[in-house]
């Protein structure tokens, strides 16, 4: 079964005409970087680079061709060629307008693939690279909203959410782009902002991990409560029973103050929380942090929640 050559990507006959190029010069290796925590997006193209590195001759568009049908099956190849086409564009030269319409194509075109097969690993496959366009389109959302709109902190939200939520499962990593995107110019830390980048690294070398959602509060004193979801991850899939607690600024409280969630695998687990502020709290920027730690004591990266009280 052979693709439609609309649906091969051009970028892998640009890969494949600079090993040729490279070859020429007399060149015996090839390497290639992705990031650890989003390999799936980078699979077919990492697969191809290999290739490549042995025959760099290879049909690049028929070596896409025989992975789509190998990955996916006869059935939902075509499809997925769809999405692989249509996410092909280069973010830095089109606008979030673009890659709305043509991220919200190549979604459908997953979802068709999906509805195409019943064999549980492409179909694992193609949930996560669902995962990481609803990552994308949240992103797009960001770059949508009016400055400064209730649409814009909604979807600023939803990203750090869905990044959160995701980042152990392949598809994305909370690195410092992420971090700028969700808090936005007015909250963004320095590139080299050491402390963001170190929890980064404790948490991916953690059995499991936790955080708030969402990451930001606005508590009215004497108001009603607000609600924050602790949410808990199995990062080395073993499972595991995760204790948080949560240390509040004075005067703002928290219903329940603690509690403890069962994880495994892809399988989270939620406990949803009443944040209130006293009448008599200081207002301005607060704190709460949410500290976790395994049945055996061991302690994980603590998750901050900013709060404004008014």
């Amino acid at each position: 079964m052979k693709t439609d050559a609309p649906h091969r990507p051009s970028v892998w006959t640009t890969i494949a005409g600079d090993a040729v190029f490279e070859s020429g010069l007399g060149l015996n290796g090839i390497g290639m970087y992705s990031e650890p925590a989003d390999w799936i997006t980078y699979e077919p193209v990492q697969s191809l680079v290999a290739a490549l590195a042995w025959d760099s001759s290879l049909d690049a568009a028929g070596y896409l061709d025989g992975y789509l049908e190998a990955r996916f099956g006869a059935a939902a190849a075509t499809a997925t060629g769809r999405y692989y086409q249509l996410t092909a564009l280069d973010p830095d030269t089109h606008g979030p307008g673009v890659l709305t319409t043509n991220y919200g194509q190549a979604r459908a075109a997953l979802q068709e693939a999906a509805g195409r097969t019943r064999d549980p690993a492409p179909r694992t496959l193609l949930d996560r690279l669902t995962r990481n366009l609803d990552i994308a389109l949240a992103d797009m959302r960001i770059g949508l909203a009016p400055a400064g709109s209730a649409e814009l902190g909604a979807a600023r939200r939803e990203y750090r959410a869905l990044v959160h939520r995701n980042r152990f499962n392949g598809v994305c990593l909370p690195n410092m782009q992420a971090w700028g995107r969700w808090n936005g110019p007015d909250g963004q830390s320095p590139y080299d902002d050491a402390r963001i980048r170190q929890d980064v690294v404790d948490t991916y070398a953690s059995p499991a991990a936790g955080f708030g959602d969402p990451g930001f509060l606005v508590l009215s004193r004497g108001g009603e409560p607000v609600p924050l979801d602790v949410e808990a991850q199995d990062v080395d899939f073993a499972g595991h029973t995760v204790h948080w607690t949560a240390t509040a600024p004075d005067g703002v409280t928290l219903e329940p103050p603690g509690g403890t969630l069962r994880v495994r695998g892809t399988r989270g687990a939620t406990a949803r929380v009443a944040v209130r502020a006293a009448a008599d709290a200081a207002a301005g920027a607060h704190r709460i942090t949410l500290e976790f730690r395994l049945a055996d004591g061991t302690r994980l990266v603590p998750s901050p929640v900013e709060a404004e009280i008014r």
